[in-house]
């Protein structure tokens, strides 16, 4: 020391906890005193945690070595730390797992200093980089705000105290991120000081679904954060809670979008007992191509999984509701659903989902309650269980395609309608036309049993019997149709079909009725699997009645 100040000096340290080693020179230049700290040391998770908060240490660990020079001058003071980084390691997926450099670099350093205030450069690895502003804060220095950007992105201040963390990548599989953006085990919550997330992806994948571009910006207010989503597949409000254990994810959309898969994957089903309470409102929800109208979903947290409150969709020509659980319970899963659907126009409603000429207009009722249990012995469908069962009125199923007529129904009745109309589609017009198709189906061990759907129709009434296997895609069904020429085409009624079809109609009407008694039964074996199913027909005529005094 002399009067003018430190000339030069040596000492021992702790910097955040580890040994330091400090040396101290002093200069003069125009007439300025210069003093200049030079360290040479250690830098660790432990260390940082214990100075910033508990929270750095759930991201951040392993340590650093470093070399440090602190210049003070009357009213400024200009810091640089020189590192690589090499040990340190995050819980943040690849390239973010590692912060390591090439070499020893600045990833501290001043850039503007003042009496009042330090901002100072971050540099964390080869595709992070950040800028932290201190001032004085009542009538001490602290930490007043900052943003650090993970990937490229123009670097800004927030308008707001706290760090602003910015994810930025042109493309990026997001299932790797999926704890961090739940809360993960609900220990790993944020360092109180970070009070911004937002993110930027130019093509976001996620359980092998491309979601396309996909943006999303939530600020922490009273332990909640909230903000807005924007993107190809959803659009809207969004509100979360990660932290503890009454995490919890608020989706108010416009628009949500679940897009088709792009490659199957053997990827397990989540734990239902890490799921968040979770709750959608989307004024727009398709699945694909198709948009199912509105939705309004809830499901809670539980102990052992999910507890949905209520799945609603809503069309102008149908409704959906459901409600169940998602357990898992001593290692295994287990779902039950109950399901109401209702329909104004079953025709319309499978042509909105891409299914075409397979019904004419249908007013549907139909309840279900089906049951899964996950059971390694029998994977797959084997586990399913349930009843479902359906009351669909004037309608008529048309005559499509066999792949097309798997979806009328799992007891194929628009295929066994084009025998009832005994093949004359000129008889029979475009479809078979019924006041009511009713009945109860049993599922058990993958397997739907009937033991008896019954079809009112206009030219015949069907009966079907069987089982239909839902797992192994194969069927083991009776059909008994009891064909109804009665209401058949009129001279009165003729001219509407023009002459040459009347002509035809009214011949095979006559022809018909001699041959099929009223009263005749035909029936049908239907076996195989739905691709390619066996069809045997059998025709039954009643018996004559006996005469009077015989």
């Amino acid at each position: 020391f002399t009067q003018a100040g430190i000339t030069r000096g040596k000492m021992q340290a702790l910097f955040l906890g580890e040994p330091t080693t400090v040396r101290v020179t002093g200069s003069q230049a125009g007439g300025v005193e210069r003093t200049t700290f030079t360290a040479r040391g250690k830098v660790t998770s432990a260390g940082l945690a214990g100075h910033f908060g508990a929270g750095v240490g759930k991201f951040l660990s392993g340590d650093a070595n470093f070399t440090g020079e602190l210049v003070l001058q009357r009213g400024s003071a200009a810091l640089r730390i020189d590192s690589d980084l090499s040990g340190f390691k995050t819980v943040l997926p690849p390239p973010y797992s590692s912060l390591a450099l090439s070499k020893p670099q600045p990833v501290i350093e001043t850039v503007v200093s003042t009496d009042t205030m330090q901002r100072i450069r971050l540099r964390l690895g080869e595709d992070v980089n950040g800028v932290l502003d201190f001032g004085i804060i009542g009538d001490q220095w602290g930490f007043r705000g900052g943003h650090v950007a993970l990937g490229k992105a123009p670097i800004n201040l927030p308008d707001h105290h706290g760090l602003h963390v910015s994810l930025h990548s042109p493309r990026l599989s997001g299932d790797p991120w999926l704890d961090l953006v739940s809360g993960g085990d609900g220990d790993a919550s944020l360092p109180d000081f970070v009070q911004q997330i937002s993110a930027d992806i130019g093509d976001l994948t996620v359980f092998s679904r491309r979601l396309g571009r996909f943006s999303f910006d939530v600020r922490l207010n009273q332990g909640k954060w909230s903000g807005t989503t924007d993107g190809d597949t959803a659009a809207g409000a969004v509100s979360l809670q990660v932290a503890g254990r009454d995490r919890e994810i608020n989706l108010d959309l416009d628009r949500l979008r679940l897009p088709g898969k792009t490659r199957e994957t053997t990827r397990r089903l989540t734990d239902p007992r890490t799921l968040p309470t979770l709750a959608i409102k989307a004024r727009a929800f398709e699945i694909g191509d198709t948009n199912y109208g509105s939705l309004d979903f809830l499901a809670v947290h539980t102990d052992i999984g999910w507890r949905i409150v209520q799945v609603n969709l809503e069309r102008p020509e149908m409704s959906l509701f459901s409600t169940g659980t998602w357990y898992n319970i001593i290692g295994h899963d287990s779902v039950e659903l109950n399901l109401q659907l209702e329909s104004k126009n079953l025709g319309e409603m499978f042509a909105v989902m891409g299914v075409n000429n397979l019904l004419d207009k249908g007013r549907l009722g139909m309840t279900a309650g089906l049951r899964w249990r996950e059971d390694a012995s029998r994977p797959g469908l084997n586990n399913l269980d349930g009843t479902i069962e359906i009351s669909l009125k004037d309608g008529s199923l048309l005559n499509v395609k066999q792949g097309a007529a798997r979806l009328a129904g799992a007891l194929n009745l628009s295929a066994i309608s084009k025998y009832a109309a005994l093949d004359f589609e000129p008889v029979a017009g475009q479809g078979f036309a019924f006041s009511q198709i009713a009945g109860r189906v049993a599922i058990k061990n993958g397997d739907a049993y009937t033991d008896g759907i019954k079809v009112d129709g206009s030219t015949a009434d069907i009966i079907a019997r069987g089982r239909v296997g839902l797992a192994h895609k194969d069927l083991d069904l009776s059909a008994d149709i009891y064909p109804n020429l009665t209401g058949g085409i009129t001279l009165a009624t003729s001219w509407l079909w023009g002459p040459a079809t009347a002509a035809w109609i009214l011949a095979a009407q006559e022809v018909l009725k001699k041959e099929i008694a009223e009263g005749t039964r035909i029936s049908y074996k239907v076996s195989g699997k739905w691709s390619a199913p066996r069809i045997e027909r059998i025709v039954r005529k009643p018996q004559p009645a006996q005469e009077e005094g015989e």
